[in-house]
């Protein structure tokens, strides 16, 4: 607890003293007590001093008596304790000032030496801070226990809220998991809940707020007003007008956002014991966080690698996939749709050294939003997410069409809440038991890896609607490539050597049936600058384009260059 001039000028060894002015400052802290009878005293000054002088050097008068308060309101003096020994009073001007600017001006007794003064304060300082070291450590002590004895975030949420007498909330950030104490239910509102799809606004304390994150009371809503607590790193206040002001700390586990920590001011106002307490639990959360990083990401390896085998029908028998992957939580159903996605984008920060970090934030944002009962989602042996969802045998219509409708709707959420990070799926057709489960999986995969070479795709590409794409995938030996030099060579030799389009062109007159209208939207061109450039197309191909057999050849060659990338 800091000592405050009111509490020294009450010390022993300051009796008799007598407040002349700035009795409005008596509440500020003290930190050292130091005098200055020397010429250049004063340039030693750092702030919080309670300053000690019998004003020999500012004797000759008023001017130069302002001059001094001048100078120790500018470098922060907590008071000025004076002997009028060479000065007989001080005049009206110097008190005015002093109650102005909130700096006590205290005249102290003659008779008190500056020895007695200085050590009685110094006493008092240290006494404070080795008490406050003690309750400091005893409160990390205390939090550092209920680690040890792994009572978790919950039980140190309850621990927090009886030190500081206030609701407590502490957000972990790896699943977005919630452990309240002290009715920090009733407090949170109609705030979202961690977790919720909603958008919050403000800024996260102590980082950039990743775009579109999740809303919370760690966060200030419109209206509301965020602040650093001065001397406590990490550590914001947020008031809402006419409401509860709030108090937030960040947990860092490691170098990323671990969670928060969420005191409510309802029953008071925090203090330095609070925000104390609040640090030394951020510091503990921090440790439980880490703690439940690693167990989640071996628990999403071990879930991964049985994603690895069973896509691959790596195990003797179905019962042994089955046994397998009950222990790990899941329960095999018969049929699945295979889902497997690409990030085409990430936001800032979802990156680390392992790309593999933001594949599984996506599967966690899936899982968020609502899987059927017995999928299973991970991410496969090339950093992909993959989903395996679960249909009825018999279910009417096609099954892959319905799931890749969910997968849109699914995928058209993430991308309201994270506008920039894309998202591209491929679906396999229903696959029965393992071995159908492994063909799903691959059709999944050819279907997304051609996704690129499909003009009107969209974000979902379903396998059985590749159509010829689906036989040109591998074709990528010499006599491909020399059909499609034979066809495509002309436009591609005419393209890299004026800079044109024309390739690129022809695909989208192509892929919107040969209507120059829709390619010219499509290209943001005007008609006749198609029209133009498909003449080009015509003379040096030496084909017609309205030759059903000439369309043909050159859709093929366009489906063999796109979908193996050969090099012309």
């Amino acid at each position: 607890m800091p000592l405050t001039v009111r509490e020294a000028l009450a010390l022993p060894a300051l009796a008799g003293s007598e407040v002349l002015a700035g009795s409005a400052g008596l509440e500020r802290e003290v930190t050292s007590v130091t005098v200055i009878d020397a010429p250049d005293g004063i340039r030693f000054i750092r702030g919080g001093e309670f300053i000690l002088s019998t004003l020999f050097l500012y004797r000759e008068g008023e001017p130069e008596q302002v001059r001094l308060l001048a100078e120790l309101r500018e470098r922060g003096a907590a008071a000025l304790g004076v002997k009028l020994r060479f000065v007989e009073t001080l005049s009206g001007q110097v008190k005015a000032l002093a109650d102005d600017w909130h700096i006590p001006l205290v005249c102290v007794p003659g008779h008190l030496a500056w020895k007695d003064i200085i050590n009685a304060v110094l006493e008092e300082l240290l006494g404070r801070q080795a008490r406050e070291l003690e309750q400091s450590w005893a409160i990390h002590r205390s939090f550092i226990d209920l680690a040890l004895e792994g009572r978790g975030l919950a039980e140190l949420a309850r621990a927090l809220a009886g030190l500081v007498r206030n609701p407590v909330l502490i957000v972990e950030s790896c699943d977005g998991s919630v452990f309240v104490a002290g009715g920090a239910e009733a407090m949170r509102g109609s705030d979202r809940p961690a977790g919720s799809s909603g958008a919050g606004t403000g800024a996260t304390p102590g980082s950039t707020r990743p775009e579109g994150d999740v809303g919370g009371p760690w966060l200030a809503a419109e209206g509301e007003h965020m602040h650093p607590v001065a001397g406590y790193e990490g550590i914001w206040r947020i008031t809402s007008p006419g409401g509860v002001s709030r108090v937030v700390g960040t947990i860092r586990a490691g170098r990323q956002q671990g969670g928060w920590i969420v005191v409510w001011e309802r029953d008071g106002t925090l203090d330095g014991w609070g925000f104390t307490a609040m640090q030394h639990a951020a510091t503990v959360a921090a440790l439980e966080v880490e703690k439940l990083r690693a167990l989640r990401n071996l628990e999403r390896s071990m879930r991964d690698d049985f994603l690895h085998h069973l896509v691959r029908a790596d195990f003797e028998s179905e019962a042994t996939a089955r046994e397998r992957a009950w222990k790990l939580g899941w329960e095999l159903a018969d049929v699945y749709v295979a889902v497997a996605m690409r990030l085409v984008g990430t936001p800032v920060g979802w990156l680390d050294e392992k790309g593999t970090r933001a594949a599984w934030r996506v599967v966690d944002l899936l899982q968020g939003y609502g899987l059927p009962p017995r999928s299973m989602a991970g991410v496969d042996h090339a950093e992909r997410p993959l989903v395996l969802f679960p249909v009825e045998p018999d279910s009417p219509g096609r099954a892959d069409d319905m799931v890749a409708g969910e997968a849109r709707r699914i995928i058209g959420l993430v991308s309201r809440r994270y506008p920039r990070l894309e998202l591209l799926a491929g679906i396999g057709r229903p696959g029965r038991g393992l071995q159908g489960l492994s063909v799903s999986y691959r059709e999944a995969v050819t279907a997304l890896e051609l996704a690129p070479s499909l003009a009107r795709a969209g974000p979902v590409v379903q396998f059985r609607d590749l159509g010829v794409h689906r036989l040109v995938r591998d074709a990528s030996g010499p006599e491909a490539s020399e059909f499609v030099r034979d066809i495509l060579g002309p436009l591609i030799d005419h393209d890299r050597k004026h800079r044109t389009e024309l390739v690129r062109t022809l695909r989208a007159f192509l892929e919107h049936g040969g209507n120059y209208r829709e390619a010219a939207r499509a290209l943001y061109l005007h008609h006749s600058t198609v029209r133009y450039r498909l003449e080009q197309v015509e003379r040096l191909c030496g084909i017609k384009l309205n030759s059903a057999r000439d369309r043909f050849n050159l859709q093929l060659a366009l489906a063999l260059l796109l979908a193996n990338n050969l090099s012309m």
